[in-house]
């Protein structure tokens, strides 16, 4: 079989897969199940960017309200930072 036959047979494979409403749902799920992966893996980026922050800027002696009013970490959060 040719690299040319195998893509087609793959393509109308894709189509056929595709067309069928169940396999139609299954993609769908995932789909949205890697859209709501992506955004919390977003959001616990962004949660240990804030972390990361919080520790250097204690580490150069800033207040833990200072540290809470630019990074939005909770003062326990902060506190717990604290070595």
């Amino acid at each position: 079989m040719t690299d040319e036959e195998k893509l087609e047979k793959t393509i109308a494979y894709a189509k056929e897969f595709t067309s069928d409403p169940n396999n139609q749902n299954l993609l769908n799920h995932e789909e949205s199940a890697l859209r709501n992966a992506r955004r919390i893996a977003r959001s616990e980026g962004i949660e240990l960017g804030k972390i990361e922050t919080a520790k250097k800027m204690l580490k150069d002696g800033l207040s833990v309200e200072i540290v809470n009013k630019y990074t939005g970490l909770s003062l326990n959060e902060i506190e717990s930072l604290v070595v």
